[in-house]
């Protein structure tokens, strides 16, 4: 794997234990022609928390929506609950309606959840 893993010690996925932290994966353009070889790779190498972090060049968006597609695909059917993709997982935290919160950031007041911004 040419992926850059690394790890995030303040992140940490939501409804783990506090000790799990994110490894950080850098995607490059060749990884999202492959996509599912490359999550595959991630899978045997057993890592469990996961952000990945995009390395490509302004006009390769559509390249990366298609690599996120095809990996949340997969994701979705075998390894919900077993493996946590940050972004995957607070996407759906939030489209659920649960509120996330970063260790040492500040307290969310109720005057920001009353800006029309938010609705």
């Amino acid at each position: 794997m040419t992926g850059c893993p690394a790890n995030l010690p303040l992140t940490h996925a939501p409804g783990q234990q506090h000790d799990t932290p994110f490894q950080a994966v850098v995607v490059e353009a060749h990884h999202c022609h492959q996509p599912q070889a490359f999550y595959a790779q991630l899978r045997q190498q057993g890592l469990t928390a996961i952000h990945f972090i995009p390395q490509l060049a302004a006009g390769d968006a559509a390249l990366w929506g298609e690599f996120l597609c095809a990996v949340f695909h997969r994701w979705v059917r075998e390894d919900i609950g077993r493996i946590n993709i940050l972004l995957f997982s607070e996407t759906l935290s939030a489209w659920c309606g649960e509120t996330l919160t970063q260790p040492g950031a500040p307290a969310a007041n109720s005057t920001c959840y009353g800006c029309p911004w938010l609705r």
